[in-house]
């Protein structure tokens, strides 16, 4: 789940910071003066894919702790 979330966001970030062409080919530029940016593109991606991932995790594990939670009080 994470490494996919990683590579929407990567393609996304890559896309606005022009790195990244889909038309006519697919094409990936990288130019001397932009290893920063990608670096920090990169970065994002991988740590925004963390974080939504772990977020989903979260909201998963939450729901089934309230609902063993209320099945206990309830008993």
């Amino acid at each position: 789940m994470g490494g996919a979330v990683t590579a929407i966001f990567w393609v996304i970030f890559n896309v606005f910071d022009q790195l990244l062409f889909f038309s006519p080919v697919v094409t990936f530029y990288l130019s001397d003066d932009a290893v920063q940016g990608i670096i920090v593109s990169n970065i994002t991606a991988i740590l925004v894919g963390v974080v939504i991932s772990m977020n989903l995790y979260v909201r998963h594990s939450k729901g089934s702790i309230l609902i063993k939670t209320a099945k206990y009080l309830i008993l």
